[in-house]
């Protein structure tokens, strides 16, 4: 191995770390990333939500119609409710954690603050008492409907 063999493999390495430094810092390529599908994810959001929430009103509509005189109609409607209560709170982790609209009011007024821990502070703690009660009665309607059928009332 010549002395000038080992410059060049020096000069190699040098290179290598210089093209790794010039790809930017990470958190700013997360940023790149977050602003560019925040906006999808937004819309993917209201739209899902949107849907979920038309069929939980008509869900709602139905069981008042139907009366409250068996417990699975009571039952479905207070799942209708939490289901309403938990897709708007989904939403409004959405629309002010990955909102265009919302990033750019704040940018214009010039606002520092964090999207995402606003957002869970306002409405994650609500989201997660809605969902958990909506597996309390998905429980509750599973032990409901076995009790009924293994032990028929006469």
């Amino acid at each position: 191995m010549t002395p000038t063999d080992n410059i060049s493999s020096s000069h190699g390495e040098d290179d290598n770390i210089s093209r790794l430094t010039n790809l930017g810092h990470p958190t700013q390529t997360m940023e790149k990333i977050f602003y560019t599908v925040s906006p999808i994810i937004w819309f993917t959001t209201a739209l899902v939500g949107l849907l979920g929430l038309i069929g939980n009103v008509l869900n709602l509509i139905v069981y008042i119609k139907l009366g409250f005189f068996e417990t699975i109609h009571i039952c479905c409607a207070a799942m209708a409710i939490s289901d309403i209560g938990c897709i708007l709170t989904a939403m409004w982790l959405g629309m002010t954690c990955f909102s265009p609209i919302v990033q750019s009011l704040l940018a214009q007024y010039r606002v520092q603050t964090d999207l995402c821990l606003f957002a869970g502070f306002t409405g994650g703690w609500w989201h997660g008492a809605f969902s958990r009660t909506t597996a309390l009665l998905t429980a509750w309607i599973s032990i409901e409907r076995f009790c009924a059928s293994s032990v028929p009332s006469e």
